[in-house]
C-alpha cells in the first residue's frame, strides 16, 4: 500500500508558495481570511479598480476579528501564487464568506482560476412560527 506525500507549512502564504515550484501540487484546500469588515460601495470599486490595473488593494480598515489581515479578501495576486503552483488540471477549494465570496470569487477569476461550482451552507434561525419552503 502507498501512501500521498503531503507537507504542512507554517508560514506567510506568499513567502511560502514562492518557494513551490510550477506545477507541482496536485489540489488546495484552503479557509483564507474572508473579509468581513466594514465594505461601503466605494470601497468595492477601489478593490476592483486596483485589481484589474493589477495593484494591490489596501483595505485600511479592522477586520472581523480587529487585525489588518483579516479585513479583506486576498488580493488576486495571492491566487495567482496558488495558480501557478498547481498542477495542470488542478483543483482549489477556497473557504468564503457568505457575505464576500463574490469577492473572493472575482480575485479567483483574475488570477486565472475557472470557477464551475459553488458548495454552500444554508443556514437560518427557525422556530416554531416560521415555515421554511424548499
Amino acid at each position: 500500500m502507498s501512501y500521498a506525500r503531503f507537507d504542512v507549512v507554517n508560514a506567510d502564504c506568499l513567502d511560502a508558495l514562492r518557494n513551490i515550484p510550477d506545477c507541482s501540487v496536485d489540489a488546495i484546500v484552503t479557509d483564507p481570511p474572508y473579509g468581513l469588515s466594514q465594505h461601503s460601495s466605494a470601497d468595492i470599486q477601489k478593490a476592483l479598480t486596483s485589481w484589474l490595473a493589477g495593484d494591490e488593494y489596501k483595505h485600511g480598515k479592522a477586520g472581523f476579528m480587529g487585525k489588518s489581515w483579516d479585513s479583506f479578501v486576498p488580493s488576486p495576486s495571492v491566487w495567482r501564487e496558488c495558480f501557478r503552483v498547481l498542477k495542470h488540471g488542478g483543483h482549489i477549494l477556497c473557504f468564503a464568506g457568505s457575505r464576500t465570496q463574490d469577492l473572493m470569487s472575482i480575485a479567483l477569476r483574475l488570477a486565472g482560476f475557472e470557477c464551475r461550482d459553488t458548495v454552500m451552507w444554508v443556514y437560518g434561525c427557525l422556530d416554531e412560527q416560521t415555515e421554511l419552503v424548499t
